[in-house]
């Protein structure tokens, strides 16, 4: 059970572990990238920035893939 809690506290975002040349994105409470190549146990992660150079370009693929895009017309249209 406290395995279960721990995990919790991880929120998502990108993370860049040790040794690695591009940043990885984590899912909330995941200890593995989106990739599937790199753990990261850490709780220090970046929301945001998802298009930067330094990201891995298959964890910015699966991101893309699992954010649905906003609906047309959600923002800024008032009603009539």
């Amino acid at each position: 059970m406290a395995e279960n809690v721990a995990s919790n506290t991880r929120p998502a975002g990108w993370a860049w572990p040790l040794n690695l040349r591009k940043a990885h994105y984590f899912a909330e409470g995941a200890g593995i990238s989106l990739c599937g190549k790199v753990m990261y146990l850490g709780s220090q992660r970046e929301q945001g920035n998802d298009g930067s150079k330094d990201n891995c370009a298959d964890c910015k693929r699966r991101l893309a893939k699992r954010t649905p895009p906003a609906p047309p017309g959600a923002q800024g249209e008032e009603a009539k």
